[in-house]
């Protein structure tokens, strides 16, 4: 069963084209990463299904709303955020919030969910992701790691049909990357369909059922992560894998040196 389809989806900025043309579908329950250079489209990509950002073409069909980007409503565009969790690059807290009240913001402004089931609710996911003892924290208190962590609470408690995470590990010290990790596997065990924004191969490799590259704009190649990662077909794919890799290894050379000091 599809849940997510897009077809012909085009956004410029100023006359240059940052999506263009990009067709891609997800079957519910399966997990994809995007994988590109920085500036080929994939953080656009990601707000464009969410409609941080409008897209200048393409249609959209999440779940059973299918929508035409150029003449989308603000009703469609409610009923699809109903649909979509959001974990952005750098956390986007509310820094006058706890933990708990940053969880807490998306189910009583927006869905009108009383403030005590709102405060169970968030507890509850706070709980799942090892925050149980930084209810009351607020941001400036946290970790990077635990501020990160905050925000997939967040985007998990409203229940999602699908979550977009956008390069979640790539504000983290080193040594925290395996810890996230550790948690959007286990969510990406349970069932939800996800689209994740990632640099960490080892994700991609073991976390993914589906593996999309990226370059200016469009999608170069697409597959299941053994066959892209090991037998790329495009030379460009082959080209930014191999410097990934050894982007990869140096970071993971750099954190073990860390830990013998």
């Amino acid at each position: 069963m599809i849940k997510l389809r897009i077809e012909n989806l085009r956004k410029s900025f100023d006359g240059n084209k940052v999506l263009d043309g990009i067709n891609l579908g997800l079957e519910a329950g399966k997990v994809m990463a995007v994988l590109g250079p920085s500036g080929s489209g994939k953080t656009t990509l990601l707000r464009c299904l969410n409609f941080l950002e409008r897209a200048d073409d393409g249609k959209l069909l999440i779940d059973d709303v299918a929508v035409d980007c150029k003449a989308v409503s603000k009703k469609q565009i409610l009923a699809l955020r109903r649909k979509i969790g959001f974990v952005f690059q750098n956390y986007n807290l509310f820094r006058h919030m706890t933990a708990e009240k940053n969880v807490m913001e998306g189910l009583v402004t927006p869905r009108g969910v009383p403030a005590k089931e709102a405060r169970e609710m968030a507890r509850a996911v706070l709980d799942s992701v090892g925050l149980a003892d930084k209810y009351y924290s607020y941001p400036t208190q946290l970790s990077g790691g635990e501020q990160q962590r905050v925000a997939i609470a967040r985007a998990m408690v409203i229940n999602p049909e699908i979550l977009l995470l956008d390069e979640p590990t790539s504000a983290l010290d080193p040594e925290l990357v395996g810890e996230a990790m550790q948690i959007i596997k286990k969510i990406a065990r349970s069932g939800i369909t996800m689209i994740i924004v990632t640099h960490e191969m080892s994700f991609a490799y073991e976390a993914a059922d589906y593996a999309v590259f990226m370059d200016k704009g469009t999608i170069v190649e697409t597959g299941n992560p053994t066959e892209l990662f090991d037998n790329p077909q495009e030379e460009r794919t082959r080209q930014f894998l191999k410097r990934l890799h050894r982007d990869n290894r140096d970071n993971r050379d750099n954190r073990d040196n860390r830990e013998k000091e």
